[in-house]
């Protein structure tokens, strides 16, 4: 775990409670989940709730998945919306 992905946990995970979800539920799928980054893991918990049927014995993500998170990311951080407010008013 990296700084910049405890930040992004700490942004879209505001809860304590979602927090701890989080970890508790990535440390019980360690071995089922396959991907290139953390946050990837992250953003597919943040739209599937990092939930797996007893069935499947692997999931491998992709980047794409993260296309969202940092859609969001990039409006929380640099306040786009804000910014949009004061075009049009």
């Amino acid at each position: 775990m990296d700084v910049f992905l405890l930040d992004v946990m700490a942004e879209m995970l505001a809860n304590p409670l979602y927090f701890l979800s989080y970890i508790n539920k990535r440390t019980s799928y360690i071995e089922e989940f396959l991907s290139s980054s953390e946050i990837t893991i992250l953003s597919f918990h943040l739209k599937n709730n990092l939930y797996l049927e007893d069935d499947i014995n692997l999931v491998a993500l992709d980047e794409s998945i993260v296309y969202d998170l940092d859609s969001a990311l990039y409006v929380r951080k640099n306040d786009i919306l804000v910014m949009i407010r004061q075009m049009v008013f």
